[in-house]
């Protein structure tokens, strides 16, 4: 996303996001690349980065300090969301089992999840993620939708066709209209924040350790925990 593609890597610093105190790590450990899951620039055309300036006036101070110490920013995010996310929060979790959902629908799991609703609130607590609403009553599973990347809106349709076998839904953005629908197809939902997308964090770390051994040193940003 931004940087050169020739830059040779010694330090990589994994985070969600690419903040100021993110910046501050970056700079501390000499890293060379970060790799975050959100973007950090949605338009990068002239009149769309003014905008950006203008709207969040850090963005304009932290890419000048990138160029400045010759640091590259790479994201990971939709390519990531269908293939990585449900590893990631399978392994936070300890979820036994990921299946895939048909095409066409947005990048969801489900999981298989011996357990109940409670249950599941709490570990997602443990990970320093809060839990905005949970079911009116405690809901037994075996299998959990998961959507960790927002509200599940066309995901819900799929929960409802009952192909998926799964009791519960495990989101991160509760919209109005999504709640009505829930509702009304009478499918219970667990509401978190959607910074539990952070479990890339130490997901990323282990894989690119592994890829890179003692090649390139991988950091992970703790300020998120």
């Amino acid at each position: 996303m931004f940087g050169s593609k020739n830059l040779e890597v010694k330090n990589i610093l994994i985070a969600l996001d690419l903040t100021t105190d993110v910046l501050k790590e970056v700079l501390k450990n000499n890293v060379n690349l970060i790799v975050t899951h959100h973007p950090f620039l949605f338009d990068q055309s002239k009149e769309g980065l003014k905008n950006e300036y203008m709207q969040a006036p850090y963005k304009k101070a932290i890419l000048e300090s990138l160029q400045e110490n010759n640091i590259a920013l790479y994201v990971a995010h939709t390519n990531f969301d269908k293939t990585g996310m449900p590893k990631a929060l399978a392994e936070a979790l300890k979820i036994l089992k990921i299946h895939k959902i048909p095409k066409g629908y947005p990048y969801g799991f489900i999981g298989d999840y011996n357990s109940d609703s409670d249950i599941i609130a709490k570990k997602i607590n443990d990970l320093g993620v809060c839990v905005v609403k949970k079911p009116d009553q405690k809901i037994k599973t075996k299998k959990v939708a998961f959507f960790p990347g927002g509200s599940g809106g066309d995901f819900i349709q799929y929960i409802n066709s009952k192909k998926a076998g799964a009791n519960l839904m495990v989101i991160s953005e509760m919209k109005h209209h999504i709640k009505v629908t829930a509702k009304e197809m009478n499918i219970p939902f667990l509401v978190v924040e959607h910074d539990i997308e952070k479990v890339i964090i130490p997901y990323l770390t282990k894989v690119l350790n592994k890829k890179f051994k003692d090649e390139v040193n991988v950091i992970p940003y703790g300020g998120d925990k």
